[in-house]
C-alpha cells in the first residue's frame, strides 16, 4: 500500500517514465551496527539515487532523505543507525525517470537473537497493514500474551509474545540446520458477555485474516535467516478473557530459519 502510493506520487511529479525500465533494489544488513548496503540494478548510462525514510511504526510518519547516488548497477553504502526504514530508487537518464517500488529491511547491531528479530520485524509488518480501528501504537511486544492492564486507550491491541522453538534433528542441509521460533500474536479487544453479541466480532475475525495472509507461505523481512513461514490458530476465543469482557484470540506464526552450523 505504501509502495504503490509513494510510487504514483513520484510518477505524477515527474510527469513521463522514459523507457528505461524498472530499477530494482535490494538492501542487506551489515549485521554489526554499521548500516547497510543497497544494490540497484538500472539501465546502463543511467543514473541512481537512494531514498531512505525511518519508519517508527507510523506510515508515512518521517520525511524521506537521499543517501547515496550511483551510475547503472552498483551499490552504495547506507550510514544508518539500527531500527527499520523503507527505501527506493529513481533512475534518470536523458530527462526520463524511472522508479521503483518501495523495500522494508531492518539495520541491526549483531547482538540481538534471532527470536528477539522475528518478533520485532512481525510488529513493524503488522503496523505497516494499517489494521482498520487498530492505533499502530497498540502494536507491542510482550513478554506474555496477555497484559493485566489492557484498558482504556490500550484496546484494540496486538500483543507478540515469544513461544516454541524447535529444532528438528533431521532438517537442513550438509553445513545449516533449520531452526523454528515461534511468534503468539494475540489480539484483544473490547466486548461483553452476550454470546449472541456481534460487537467487533467481525473486525476481530477479519484482522486474524489479514495477519495469516500476510505471513502464511513468506519470508520475513528484515530477518533474511527466514526461509518460510507457517501461520496456524492457537486460540479461538480465550474464555478466561471474554469473562472478563474481552474478546481475545490468538494465532501462532512459525518462522523457519536457516543457520550455520557450529561456532
Amino acid at each position: 500500500m505504501i509502495a504503490v502510493a509513494r510510487v504514483a506520487e513520484l510518477l505524477r511529479s515527474f510527469g513521463a517514465v522514459s523507457p528505461l525500465g524498472v530499477p530494482t533494489l535490494s538492501v542487506a544488513d551489515h549485521g554489526d551496527d554499521s548500516g547497510a548496503t543497497a544494490t540497484v540494478e538500472a539501465a546502463l548510462g543511467s543514473t541512481s539515487t537512494v531514498y531512505v525514510q525511518a519508519f517508527d511504526g507510523q506510515l508515512g510518519g518521517g520525511s524521506w532523505s537521499a543517501m547515496g547516488a550511483l551510475d547503472g548497477i552498483g551499490s552504495v553504502s547506507l550510514a544508518l543507525a539500527t531500527g527499520h526504514y523503507f527505501a527506493y530508487v529513481v533512475s534518470a537518464l536523458g530527462g526520463g525517470m524511472a522508479v521503483s517500488g518501495v523495500s522494508y529491511f531492518v539495520v541491526t547491531d549483531g547482538l540481538e537473537s534471532l527470536h528477539a528479530r522475528c518478533l520485532a520485524a512481525v510488529q513493524a509488518r503488522i503496523r505497516a497493514l494499517a489494521l482498520s480501528g487498530l492505533p499502530s501504537d497498540n502494536v507491542v511486544i510482550s513478554k506474555v500474551a496477555l497484559e493485566r492492564n489492557l484498558t482504556g486507550d490500550a484496546l484494540p491491541a496486538i500483543l507478540l509474545s515469544p513461544h516454541r522453538a524447535a529444532m528438528p534433528a533431521t532438517a537442513g542441509t550438509n553445513a545449516s540446520d533449520d531452526v523454528h521460533y515461534d511468534v503468539l500474536v494475540t489480539i484483544c479487544d473490547r466486548d461483553d458477555q452476550d454470546p449472541t453479541e456481534e460487537l467487533n466480532l467481525d473486525r476481530h475475525l477479519l484482522w486474524r485474516e489479514q495477519i495469516g495472509r500476510t505471513f502464511r507461505n513468506q519470508r520475513l523481512s528484515g530477518v533474511p535467516e527466514v526461509i518460510n513461514a507457517a501461520v496456524e490458530p492457537a486460540e479461538g476465543l480465550f474464555e478466561q478473557a471474554w469473562q472478563h469482557e474481552l474478546l481475545a484470540s490468538a494465532l501462532l506464526i512459525r518462522f523457519t530459519t536457516r543457520e550455520l552450523r557450529g561456532i
